[in-house]
């Protein structure tokens, strides 16, 4: 309170799509983007403002519906670029104000990948998707004290297959195997310590799924298993002055289960008080923990990924009457989770509970209310590996909300 510490972020985004059909099959798309963000953070060590510029081209051809006998084609051929040039300048903290600059840094991230999609819809219900993707990624920097310095990460190939199988009208099963690739964030190549961390590397992995989905008008139930092995993973850290670092914590192992579905206790009718009733429902179950994972003397291995809680599970009531009026109630119940690599220190679970009504009248909508209507205590967002236990945000206690939207 005393540093007056918040975040602050004021951002504006445009974009432009063209698309040219040359032929009953074949499309180009071309799409430009960009977004301009002034963020500002006073914090309990320092103060800092960032303005990032990000622009943006994807482009791609698209064949799609192509026969080829009894079975058709969609293929998809194109290259996307993006860059986001960062001006980060740290400042000592007065009370909210800025003081004396301690650090200030340009990051560049650039990134573009080529890719290409096969989609094969064969006449006896089953679907073959193949796709893959070269990406290149590096940024540059410099300060007031250097020249500027690029750091290049190796080009990386992401495969995808996928198979799904259309048993009847009512029920899917599909399979997938897939690599992932993920560059570190500007914000954590430079984080709040001011160091620009060049030894950071990409995190990747192989996923493993496996799901179906079965249902009609009633009801749809849809579910899936998978395994995720993840290399190189980024992990927060925090030296003795209080300000955090990333760095490459060996791997994780990730298994999971997701189920979520819907039913209609009532089914929607024209007549009587009560106009139809859904029952909604979403369980996660992640079994998430790290592996070859060394930090100094400490070995994490075997721990439970931090910030990950074991299981979650939302579930939804909606009711309809007459005059297009509705109310709707949710539930979310989180496990309690670890806040920190040791898993020494946990956040509680706990129980939200939100209800909304609303009314509807041709492009009009008005709607009102409440969340956290049982006023438990917890942490929106906790901070991980946290100097001196200050893990927790505050959340808001039960509170109450109205709104108006008008389409047209």
């Amino acid at each position: 309170m005393d540093q007056r510490a918040g975040i602050y972020n004021r951002t504006f985004q445009a974009g432009l799509v063209h698309e040219s059909n040359f032929a009953p099959h074949l499309k180009h798309v071309i799409a430009v983007s960009g977004a301009n963000t002034h963020f500002e953070n006073p914090f309990i060590t320092n103060y800092e403002a960032r303005d990032e510029n990000t622009g943006a081209v994807r482009t791609y051809f698209s064949l799609h519906d192509k026969a080829l006998g009894s079975t058709y084609l969609d293929w998809n051929l194109g290259l996307e670029w993006q860059q986001t040039g960062s001006d980060i300048t740290n400042y000592g903290n007065r009370a909210g104000k800025r003081d004396t600059v301690q650090a200030s840094d340009y990051i560049a991230a650039r990134q573009q990948f080529y890719f290409t999609r096969f989609t094969f819809r064969f006449p006896f219900n089953l679907t073959l998707e193949a796709a893959t993707s070269l990406n290149y990624f590096r940024y540059d920097f410099r300060n007031d004290s250097t020249a500027s310095q690029t750091r290049r990460f190796s080009p990386q190939l992401m495969p995808r297959l996928a198979l799904s199988y259309r048993v009847n009208t009512q029920m899917a099963i599909r399979t997938s195997v897939s690599r992932g690739y993920s560059p570190p964030a500007t914000a954590e190549v430079r984080a709040s310590d001011n160091v620009i961390n060049t030894a950071l590397q990409a995190e990747n992995g192989w996923n493993y799924e496996l799901g179906f989905r079965a249902g009609g008008a009633r009801y749809w139930i849809d579910a899936s298993i998978f395994q995720y092995r993840l290399q190189d993973a980024i992990v927060r850290r925090l030296r003795d002055d209080g300000t955090e670092f990333f760095t490459n914590a060996g791997g994780t192992k990730q298994n999971g289960l997701e189920l979520q579905g819907m039913l209609w206790l009532l089914r929607p009718s024209a007549k009587g008080f009560i106009r139809g009733v859904q029952l909604t429902a979403a369980f996660t179950w992640s079994d998430f923990t790290f592996r070859d994972y060394k930090s100094g003397n400490d070995n994490f291995s075997g721990k439970q990924m931090t910030g990950v809680p074991k299981h979650v599970l939302v579930t939804g009531l909606l009711v309809q009457l007459p005059e297009r009026i509705y109310l709707f109630a949710q539930h979310n119940f989180t496990e309690k989770l670890p806040l920190n690599d040791a898993n020494t220190a946990f956040a509680d679970s706990y129980h939200l509970l939100q209800a909304k009504v609303g009314w509807s009248f041709r492009n009009l909508s008005v709607y009102a209310g409440a969340d956290n209507l049982l006023n438990v205590y917890y942490s929106l967002g906790n901070d991980l590996n946290a100097l001196g236990q200050r893990y927790y945000n505050s959340a808001p206690e039960r509170n109450y909300y109205a709104g108006i939207s008008y389409r047209w």
